[in-house]
C-alpha cells in the first residue's frame, strides 16, 4: 500500500510539474513567462513595462555586433518618430553563460555598447543561468541574436533569430509601430 502511495505521489509530482513547464516557456502568442533578470539598478521580467511594447534583443556576448544593424534601424525609426520611447521600451538581455568571459567582464561591455546607443537607451539585463535559452526554441549556439516583440500586456507576438535580412527588420519595426499604436483594451 505505502509502494502504490508512493507512486501516485510521485507520478502527480511529475504531472504537476509539466503544466508548470508549460506556463513556462516563451511562446509567440503567449504571455511571456514572469522569469526574474538581474538589472543594473533591479531585476525585470520581460512583462515589466505595462502600456508599452518592448523589443528584447537576447544577445550572445560571444557575437556582440550581429545586432547591430537592427540597433541602427531602430533608432532610426525613433529618431523618424515612427517608434515612441514612451510607448516602447529597449531592452537587450546578455546571454552571460555561453562564454568563458567573466560576468564582470561581460557587463562592463554590454554598458559599452549600450552607452553607444544615446537615443534608445536599452535596459541590460542579464541571464547567467540560459533561462530563455533553455526555456524557448532560441538557440544561441545557432542564432547569437535574437529579437523578441513583447505587446502592452506582456503578450510575445514575435521572435526573430539570427541575423535578420533588411526585409526581416522592416516587417518588425513596422509590427512594433503598429503594436505601440494598438489601444491597450484590445
Amino acid at each position: 500500500m505505502k509502494r502504490q502511495l508512493f507512486f501516485l505521489l510521485v507520478s502527480c509530482f511529475i504531472f504537476v510539474s509539466n503544466l508548470n513547464a508549460s506556463d513556462d516557456r516563451l511562446e509567440v502568442g503567449k504571455k511571456v513567462p514572469a522569469w526574474l533578470f538581474s538589472g543594473d539598478e533591479k531585476d525585470y521580467s520581460l512583462d515589466s513595462w505595462p502600456g508599452r511594447i518592448a523589443i528584447a534583443n537576447y544577445v550572445d556576448p560571444r557575437f556582440p555586433d550581429q545586432g547591430d544593424e537592427v540597433a541602427d534601424a531602430l533608432k532610426n525609426a525613433v529618431l523618424d518618430r515612427k517608434l515612441s520611447l514612451k510607448l516602447y521600451q529597449p531592452v537587450a538581455i546578455i546571454n552571460c553563460d555561453t562564454t568563458w568571459q567573466p560576468n564582470f567582464l561581460i557587463r562592463y561591455k554590454a554598458r559599452q555598447a549600450a552607452d553607444k546607443l544615446t537615443v534608445l537607451k536599452p535596459i541590460l539585463l542579464f541571464d547567467y543561468d540560459r533561462i530563455i535559452e533553455k526555456n524557448s526554441t532560441l538557440k544561441n549556439e545557432k542564432d547569437a541574436t535574437c529579437f523578441i516583440l513583447i505587446d502592452k500586456k506582456g503578450v510575445c507576438r514575435a521572435i526573430y533569430k539570427g541575423k535578420m535580412s533588411k526585409n526581416q527588420i522592416d516587417e518588425m519595426i513596422n509590427l512594433a509601430e503598429v503594436m505601440q499604436n494598438e489601444p491597450e483594451n484590445s
